[in-house]
């Protein structure tokens, strides 16, 4: 028999009865490590420019979701965890120095990059108090 061990969604693990954990897909482990996050990611589909220091080119990808430390971006470019770069989105005034958390494949010839930003910045709203 399975039970649920906390009556908070967010953390409702199924186990058994005798505490222990059933073996669970590697989907469902990912699903409850995510519900584990500091911070809530936001579903949000917009455009960022990616580019690093070890590469002069630049990358124009989307996001997947954010959060206000982070994003998940699908891109073009396998990515070293660790890697530092710069992230701006392009309809925002987020513009942040950052790194590669995790680089996964996702599809044929596109990469899933999970990004720690450094800086504070709006995603979608452009800043119209600066002047250029």
């Amino acid at each position: 028999m399975l039970g649920i061990t906390s009556s908070c969604p967010t953390h409702n693990l199924i186990r058994s009865r005798d505490g222990t954990i059933p073996m669970l897909s590697a989907l469902r482990v990912a699903d409850v490590f995510l519900l584990h996050r500091k911070e809530v990611r936001v579903p949000l589909k917009t455009f960022v420019n990616l580019s690093s220091s070890d590469d002069p080119s630049f990358e124009i990808a989307h996001t997947i979701d954010i959060s206000r430390h982070g994003a998940r971006v699908v891109t073009r470019r396998s990515w070293q965890p660790n890697q530092q770069l710069a992230i701006r989105s392009i309809r925002g005034s987020l513009k942040s120095p950052g790194r590669v958390a995790h680089c996964q494949p996702f599809t044929e010839n596109r990469f899933v990059i999970g990004i720690e930003i450094y800086s504070l910045g709006d995603w979608t709203a452009r800043d119209i108090t600066k002047t250029t």
